[in-house]
């Protein structure tokens, strides 16, 4: 059965390492052989050695998900490692159109004991692409995932400022405790990158349900605050996230990377916490 790679491959799931091997390779993929590395002089002439191969990022830690992927064939998401949501190891999520936001088609456990709900989204050119997976009413969050990657090489420009995209963003949002609920935030999304100074920063504006089962409110604007952009592996991290909802200050971190020949597209996740309520959301945007 013919897979799409989104996160890591079905074969190995195993922290691997590439570091300066005869084909000057530097990046060290997430999970499993992600693809192959360029070498730095395989980059055009007036180029950066930045992003040079597939990346892929998959969060770990609250996030129990051990392997996201798109199977084009089947046109099923799978999920690994996440509990109760299949009777296999590898969860084949099905299609569930009623459930579609803006720039994500939205896929459901149904061979499960839980409802597990997930979101998959990809640029115009599917050079990169997004992902968040959530369950509603179990403790602690219940399980998820979430991650990100792209399919190519990347040579971000070096001179460029002020370079803008726009996207769409999805976030479920879950709390601490037991309450049963899964709410479902949708939103537009602008990205500004300075590729001169390194610096990129974002805003989710617009920000409505799509499910709503909390008593928690949809909050305001959200900043996502400034961070480097990081050239050697085309990447962002570190950033925060500034807003409020029902007028309480939120807070909490995002990252992405570029994708596309020359950074056209970045993609990225998004953790928004305001008292016991997390917001896990993803985000593909393009110039």
């Amino acid at each position: 059965m013919k897979s799409k790679m989104l996160w890591a491959t079905a074969a190995a799931v195993t922290l691997a390492a590439c570091t300066g091997g005869s084909d000057g390779c530097t990046y060290t993929p997430l999970l499993g052989d992600v693809g192959t590395c360029t070498a730095p002089g395989a980059i055009p002439v007036g180029g950066t050695t930045n992003g040079t191969g597939p990346t892929a990022k998959l969060l770990t830690g609250d996030y129990s998900a051990s392997r996201i992927a798109y199977d084009a064939t089947t046109d099923q998401l799978i999920v690994e490692s996440l509990p109760f949501d299949d009777n296999v190891f590898e969860g084949r999520y099905d299609r569930a159109a009623a459930f579609d936001v803006a720039g994500y088609k939205a896929y459901q456990s149904t061979n499960g004991l839980d409802n597990y709900i997930a979101y998959y989204g990809t640029s115009s050119t599917g050079n990169t692409s997004s992902a968040v997976v959530a369950q509603g009413g179990y403790a602690d969050h219940g399980h998820a995932g979430a991650g990100y990657a792209r399919s190519t090489s990347v040579n971000l420009p070096s001179t460029t400022q002020r370079t803008f995209y726009t996207g769409s963003y999805v976030g479920m949002r879950t709390v601490a405790d037991n309450t049963p609920f899964l709410d479902i935030i949708t939103a537009d999304i602008d990205m500004e990158a300075d590729f001169s100074d390194n610096r990129v920063r974002g805003f989710i504006r617009n920000r409505t349900f799509r499910q709503h089962q909390s008593a928690a409110g949809v909050g305001s604007n959200m900043t996502l605050t400034e961070t480097a952009i990081q050239r050697d592996e085309a990447i962002a991290q570190g950033g925060g996230v500034a807003g409020d909802v029902d007028g309480t200050a939120v807070n909490g971190s995002w990252e992405a990377l570029f994708g596309g020949p020359n950074g056209e597209e970045i993609a990225g996740v998004v953790i928004i916490n305001h008292g016991d309520f997390r917001e896990t959301g993803s985000f593909v945007a393009e110039q």
